[in-house]
């Protein structure tokens, strides 16, 4: 199988206006007691929720699930990295749905069996967040063409709403 590239959909990284310093992320670490993770969301006491994981069933749907449920009421959350946690499409969906009215304005999904579902999930939210710009989903199951369009919609985000 042929080394894909790091594949960012709509601005660059470094462009996207998320500067946050390790005092800004979240102090969960997987295997923590989930509820770490969700106080510190919930009381926007972080800007960038970083889980990552190695498939090892630690961070699950339910817990996914549990952060779009407090991921709604937040408001100071600027970008969110899960590379290679355990959970599927459907519960990714319901944290989409979450950062509707966001300030979110990166999200990493990366090394996550994730397929078309959450690119299509990933492409509403881009067309309702006038404040998203980067979706990175390498080594995903997301189709070419689905990111394509969302690196569009990313692409010409309209920054007027910030």
């Amino acid at each position: 199988m042929a080394e894909r590239s790091q594949r960012v959909l709509g601005a660059p990284m470094a462009t996207n206006g998320v500067e946050t310093s390790p005092d800004d992320n979240t102090r969960y670490t997987v295997g923590m007691d989930t509820y770490v993770l969700l106080d510190e969301v919930l009381n926007n006491a972080i800007r960038s929720v970083m889980v990552y994981d190695d498939f090892s069933n630690q961070f699950t749907d339910q817990d996914m699930s549990a952060l779009a449920a407090v991921a709604r009421y937040n408001t100071s959350l600027l970008a969110i990295n899960m590379c290679g946690v355990n959970v599927g499409d459907h519960s990714v969906s319901l944290l989409c749905d979450a950062l509707v009215r966001s300030k979110v304005r990166q999200i990493d999904f990366s090394n996550t069996y994730l397929d078309d579902q959450t690119g299509a999930s990933l492409l509403a939210l881009a067309h309702c967040n006038p404040n998203l710009r980067t979706v990175v989903v390498d080594d995903t199951l997301i189709s070419e063409e689905m990111m394509d369009e969302i690196d569009l919609v990313c692409q010409y985000t309209d920054s007027g709403f910030e």
